[in-house]
């Protein structure tokens, strides 16, 4: 999704690293299987289109280890592809049949989900989650009913407006994000990507029109990037404050990749990348 050369990416990549960003840093230290599940369903929707039996496994496998990708599959399986045929069914039908499987092997995934494990006060008060935000504001929601409701509401929105595989991989993306119950600092790098396509996309714009209003666009993006990157996802969202404070903080983590999401959506019929 970047436009340039093999070392200009590399170069990208090596910058990303530098900042240490919460994301990258936390998972390296802890080892946390969130880290390895986030970037199996990262690459399964990098290479749905070319390896769609791999992708399946991807987010099969991972869907089972912790609930991050199950969306995923949904997301796959209910988009209306333009181009790309039966591709995404046949990564979806393998995701499901995957996790299926192992999920009949192993209770974990449904102990995460049941009330015992993922409703928690401390994962509660420490996660930077649309599952903690909605419980701030007094609704009182099971995880397992968060995941369906977001997987269907995106799965609508993929069915209901046929588009690109670039904006698979964003709604992808994003639905993950949002599902999660319990959002970490090493799960944030889920929406990685979103913020290079983001930045690609402000720079590719302000290139072409060299208006105001375009260096103003590309700045707004470039600050939402570095301050969702920067976010800490665990211990943060200043955790033993007040519920309205604590909403306040969580609107970065939780509302940006919405932001990020409609951004990309928006403008993915607009620059020279939108072909690719």
């Amino acid at each position: 999704f970047v436009p340039a050369g093999f070392f200009a990416r590399l170069g990208l990549a090596l910058a990303y690293v530098g900042l240490a960003p919460p994301a990258l840093t936390s998972g390296f230290r802890s080892g946390n299987l969130s880290f390895a599940v986030v970037g199996a369903g990262i690459a399964a929707f990098l290479v749905w289109r070319e390896r769609p039996g791999l992708a399946g496994v991807l987010l099969g496998v991972s869907s089972v280890v912790k609930p991050i990708t199950p969306v995923g599959i949904v997301v796959l399986g209910a988009h209306r592809a333009e181009s790309s045929g039966w591709r995404h069914r046949i990564a979806s039908a393998t995701g499901l049949l995957v996790a299926g499987g192992l999920s009949l092997a192993t209770p974990y995934l449904w102990d995460y989900l049941s009330a015992e494990h993922a409703t928690q006060e401390w994962p509660l008060r420490r996660a930077v989650s649309l599952y903690r935000f909605v419980e701030l504001l007094g609704v009182s929601v099971h995880p397992a009913v968060l995941v369906l409701a977001v997987g269907l509401v995106f799965a609508w929105i993929g069915w209901r407006h046929p588009r690109s595989p670039r904006q698979v991989v964003v709604l992808g993306l994003t639905a993950m994000a949002l599902a999660t119950p319990a959002l970490w600092s090493h799960s944030l790098l889920i929406v990685a990507p979103l913020a290079v396509m983001s930045l690609v996309k402000a720079g590719e714009r302000y290139r072409d029109r060299r208006s105001r209003a375009a260096v103003y666009e590309l700045v707004v993006i470039a600050l939402i990037v570095l301050a969702l990157q920067l976010s800490n996802g665990i211990g943060g969202g200043a955790e033993g404050r007040s519920s309205l404070v604590q909403i306040a903080f969580l609107i970065l983590p939780v509302g940006a990749p919405v932001g990020l999401a409609f951004y990309l959506w928006r403008s993915e019929g607009s620059g020279p990348s939108s072909s690719r």
